[in-house]
């Protein structure tokens, strides 16, 4: 009777752990996305910026 709770209980511990990888790799994803974009309208603002000195 205890094998199978045991089993069980191994498996419920394996699928958590499974979903919290699948989790915090999704979120890393998403940050390193963000952090693109974030760079991304950075260097927009520095080129309109290094534009606007040029003309002056």
């Amino acid at each position: 009777m205890t094998i199978p709770i045991t089993f069980a209980v191994t498996m419920a511990v394996v699928l958590l752990l499974f979903l919290w990888g699948v989790i915090t790799s999704y979120s890393l994803i998403a940050t390193r996305n963000r952090v693109k974009q974030c760079r991304s309208a950075v260097c927009v603002v520095l080129m309109q910026r290094n534009n606007l000195i040029y003309n002056m």
